[in-house]
């Protein structure tokens, strides 16, 4: 595949290129999984990524798998820098109205758009990331669901209470 300069088809490019997400597990940081979403080939999706820019962070040595299934495309990364939600262009959580946005009309009314994953928040916590983005028909809605858990967890929720609707501590 030659690079055009076309944003989308580097990015296929990028993906296609990379090793496969098994292979490196033992240096896995993080994992995030979209999909899948029917209806939609891959290079429209990750053009749509860009428009809005939504990004999956990763450091050097992360690795993309992007495939097409019964059920539709499906984008996995894994390693590190990877977190279990999308990014924006600052590496900061995106918002919800650019997944809103994004997914407007990407899906069709009555498909939803699934996100989940995770990433060590330090030595002894793993932040668990699920976001859903269901398209309605009139309105498009995005629920994140965040639990962290392991023992940093355990000493940060007596301390101090889980902010509503954020975060779920679990002993």
């Amino acid at each position: 595949m030659q690079d055009t300069g076309d944003p989308a088809r580097i990015a296929i490019l990028r993906i296609t290129m990379e090793s496969n997400p098994e292979a490196s597990a033992q240096m896995m940081d993080g994992l995030i999984t979209i999909g899948p979403v029917k209806g939609i080939n891959g290079t429209d999706f990750l053009r749509r990524m860009l428009k809005y820019n939504l990004h999956v962070a990763r450091d050097e040595g992360a690795a993309y798998s992007a495939r097409g299934t019964r059920d539709g495309f499906v984008i996995t990364a894994q390693g590190p820098g990877v977190l279990g939600y999308l990014v924006d262009r600052d590496g900061l959580e995106a918002s919800r109205s650019d997944l809103e946005d994004f997914a407007r009309r990407l899906i069709a009314p009555g498909q939803d758009i699934l996100i989940e994953g995770w990433h060590m928040t330090g030595d002894d916590e793993k932040l668990l990331c699920r976001t859903v983005i269901c398209h309605g028909g009139d309105m498009v809605t995005v629920t994140p669901i965040r639990k962290l858990i392991g023992a940093g967890a355990l000493r940060r929720s007596a301390a101090e209470p889980p902010r509503a609707g954020r975060f779920e501590f679990e002993p």
